[in-house]
């Protein structure tokens, strides 16, 4: 789970990390660089998407076999979680809006 997500992060140059969080009603956190002193992965200078591992939308996403529903679930993931850490930018709106479009058709049956 946690390096499949990370591969659909790839391009935004933030790494996953999969944990346990307070509350289970929090599918996932975005910790900026340095924003943490707890040890999230080997990158103490990356940005990391946190995922809730007690979450039940990321357990259930754990076992999506089709990879562009993980990917695009994970990019509203990451997105969601940037903004409500106030640290979305026009470049995250943009792979939202994606990412919503491909879900949207996807469930509705469009092909391709």
């Amino acid at each position: 789970m946690q390096q499949r997500a990370a591969t659909a992060l790839a391009h935004t140059e933030t790494e996953v990390a999969v944990r346990r969080l307070p509350t289970a009603d929090l599918p996932g956190i975005y910790v900026g660089r340095g924003g943490v002193a707890v040890t999230l992965g080997s990158n103490s200078r990356a940005n990391y998407l946190v995922l809730n591992w007690d979450n039940k939308v990321i357990r259930a996403l754990a076992e999506i076999p089709d990879d562009i529903v993980f990917e695009r679930v994970v990019t509203v993931l990451y997105v969601q979680a940037r903004m409500a850490g106030n640290a979305d930018t026009p470049t995250d709106r943009q792979l939202l809006v994606g990412a919503l479009d491909d879900i949207i058709a996807l469930a509705v049956g469009v092909p391709d």
